[in-house]
């Protein structure tokens, strides 16, 4: 299912780091993991429910990155106008416009927007998959539905990876740049 060149590539895109012989220390940010062991008998739910997660909080963190690089942008260029229109000092209306132009070229750069999108469908084609499997009662989750969950699982995995590499293609970035795409398997 997830090898470990997986979690290590996943675990490097949310803040861990990895020094030599395979010893790890962790940056002041990380992303929240399930409890190692399984609270149910069923992994393949736990697995879906660790994906669920995962597109949760990329999708929260997309969410802010985007709003509060847009308020800064909105506010740094509203408050050019208004020293302009004071007569400020020519160096501090030039400071103000020069961050103005910083946000929107990172803006740009980031592209939390097309992110956060990408986050938000395939979380909630994983909800909507996660909550019918769990509408069935535990005697009718035979290995051929917890199969089918699987494959489904891995099918909006890979569609958000690919998403991911056609928006880089494209010259418009779909995750933070440096930050690898996230293996689904």
């Amino acid at each position: 299912m997830v090898s470990a060149w997986t979690h290590r590539a996943r675990d490097q895109a949310d803040g861990l780091r990895y020094g030599g012989g395979g010893h790890q220390w962790s940056m002041a940010i990380r992303r929240p993991l399930s409890a190692p062991g399984s609270l149910s008998d069923d992994p393949v739910l736990d697995y879906a429910l660790r994906e669920l997660e995962w597109f949760e909080v990329t999708r929260r963190r997309s969410r802010l990155g985007h709003y509060g690089i847009e308020f800064l942008a909105l506010t740094t260029s509203s408050v050019t106008v208004v020293a302009a229109g004071l007569q400020a000092p020519a160096g501090v209306t030039a400071t103000i416009a020069g961050l103005a132009v910083f946000f929107a070229g990172l803006r740009q750069l980031l592209d939390h927007r097309a992110r956060y999108v990408l986050a938000a469908e395939a979380w909630t084609r994983l909800h909507t998959t996660i909550e019918r499997y769990r509408l069935l009662p535990p005697g009718e989750r035979s290995p051929a539905v917890r199969n089918q969950l699987l494959e489904r699982v891995e099918a909006v995995v890979d569609s958000d990876l690919t998403s991911w590499g056609v928006s880089l293609r494209q010259g418009r970035s779909g995750e933070s740049p440096g930050e690898p795409p996230r293996p689904g398997h």
